[in-house]
């Protein structure tokens, strides 16, 4: 129910903002990552804001803040922008996360998400930032592409601690997986998701681990199959199906409804998550970047703002009104976003 409600055009274009169906299709997994967040003290209406923002007033603090600690990767996954290298390349400095510290602390934010337009594991202090970042937040949380080669960064990831380590993956074979992945190795993956639950298991860790299985239009009669191959590895499996990206050649993935209509789609981002970029910039958000140009329609710094003041900043205020509204003069940027 939940997938079909999600495609159109005989499967090959996605309504990527169409919220019942993104949680129908994920329920399983949905069900246990926010059980375990309620569990580990993250107030239920922040959960439900991210998922219904628009029966709710505007929160006064973000529900989520995502965090890029690097936009390098280990990786050039052909569906990615990351090896187009739209961006400089950077790693987060001690004294910007020292900032970000301080408006975590101050604002009580409940969920800290650890991803980018990189892999973070690259950071050459990656465990100790986590640490940092873990002391000041209830419920954090990474996507990496599991392909650490030191022993030592699967063992941090359990006991940092995370609550939910999502892994990013491809198909079910080595072929699939590598072809899709360069630079990426199937047996190494497969060997890491082993260490990472024997760690966790032997450490007494609680942390959950979501495998996040990419699917594109060519796989989806056996999306079943895939899926039950990757339940053995973790404790719930995701479907992310992969959109068509302007920038990028790929083209076995789903067109967005609202990039082919060049409509605007009814957009929750902007109202559960606030992006800190690896040098401290914040957008209204990540797809900003591609719908604005010039880098984005920036908010501020963190290393000069603070989370609050910019969640509740003017631009922010006005997309979101735009967006409850519908008024498309005011929220004309989105026009022809993917939607989230």
């Amino acid at each position: 129910m939940g997938i079909r409600s999600a495609f159109s055009n005989n499967g090959k274009t996605i309504d990527n903002a169409n919220r019942i169906a993104k949680i129908l299709y994920r329920v399983r997994a949905y069900r246990k990552i926010f059980a375990h967040a309620v569990l580990n003290g993250v107030p239920l209406k922040e959960l439900l804001i991210t998922q219904f923002p628009f029966h709710f007033k505007d929160h006064a603090l973000p529900p989520i803040v995502s965090v890029e600690l690097t936009n390098h990767c280990n990786l050039e996954c052909v569906y990615c922008t990351s090896p187009l290298g739209l961006r400089p390349r950077g790693y987060m400095s001690d004294e910007t996360l020292t900032s970000l510290e301080s408006s975590l602390k101050e604002s009580r934010v409940s969920r800290v998400r650890i991803v980018g337009n990189g892999e973070a594991t690259l950071h050459p202090r990656f465990g100790d930032f986590m640490k940092r970042i873990a002391q000041h937040v209830k419920f954090m949380s990474i996507v990496t592409n599991g392909q650490w080669k030191d022993r030592k960064i699967g063992q941090s990831l359990v006991t940092t601690p995370f609550k939910v380590i999502e892994i990013s993956i491809d198909g079910i074979t080595a072929e699939e997986y590598e072809s899709t992945r360069p630079g990426a190795s199937f047996e190494r993956l497969l060997d890491n998701l082993h260490q990472l639950r024997s760690d966790r298991q032997h450490g007494g860790s609680h942390t959950r681990i979501n495998i996040r299985l990419m699917m594109r239009p060519s796989q989806m009669e056996s999306q079943h199959e895939y899926m039950a191959f990757w339940e053995k590895y973790g404790d719930s499996v995701m479907p992310q199906y992969i959109t068509r990206l302007q920038e990028t050649s790929y083209m076995d993935s789903f067109a967005p409804r609202h990039t082919e209509n060049h409509t605007i789609p009814k957009c929750s981002m902007i109202f559960k998550n606030l992006e800190v970029k690896y040098d401290g910039q914040v957008l209204l958000c990540g797809q900003s970047y591609y719908q604005h140009g010039d880098g984005g329609l920036e908010l501020g710094n963190i290393s000069r703002d603070t989370l609050h003041s910019l969640w509740n900043s003017p631009i922010m205020k006005t997309y979101r009104d735009g967006h409850r509204k519908r008024n498309e003069a005011v929220i004309s940027m989105c026009r022809g976003c993917q939607g989230y």
